[in-house]
């Protein structure tokens, strides 16, 4: 950042209008720039100046302890940005982790369709470990055989209840 961007910035930062990069950027060029320190705290101590008097505030007449809370509280904002954005990077991959453990997700299955019929048991096979996954019988398209005899056998147990 030159000095002429961050002289269009100013009034910004100091309402605190500015994004977290780009306070960044301007501290960065703070810590070069001696004219624009001068510059900002000048402004700085003008525009709170002014708004305490139009709001007919009591304010502190040490504008040099405010100026420096202010460019401290902009370090502070930064480094809780850094803080939130490095928590984000290690947050989502890991929620992303422990919802692919918990819901068993494979690359692999390997399904036995005689334990299908039987058990409604699948294996899961993964990476990670063995996983066992209870499916209701037919469900990857295996067609559950059933005799004529226990169709005829069901229908008389239906035809038992009463309507």
């Amino acid at each position: 950042m030159d000095c002429k961007e961050f002289q269009h910035v100013m009034p910004d930062l100091i309402a605190g209008r500015v994004t977290p990069k780009m306070r960044e950027q301007c501290l960065a060029h703070l810590e070069r720039c001696a004219d624009c320190q001068d510059e900002l705290e000048i402004q700085y101590i003008t525009i709170t100046s002014l708004q305490h008097i139009q709001q007919d505030d009591d304010f502190d007449d040490d504008y040099r302890r405010a100026y420096k809370e202010f460019i401290k509280g902009l370090r502070n904002e930064i480094e809780q940005y850094h803080v939130t954005v490095r928590r984000r990077r290690i947050a989502f991959p890991l929620i992303f982790l422990v919802i692919l453990l918990l819901t068993g997700i494979a690359p692999v299955q390997k399904t036995d369709p005689d334990a299908m019929k039987t058990t409604g048991l699948v294996f899961t096979e993964n990476d990670f470990e063995m996983k066992f996954r209870f499916r209701s019988a037919g469900y990857y398209g295996y067609e559950m055989q059933i005799s004529p005899e226990e169709v005829q056998e069901y229908l008389k147990f239906l035809s038992g209840f009463k309507r």
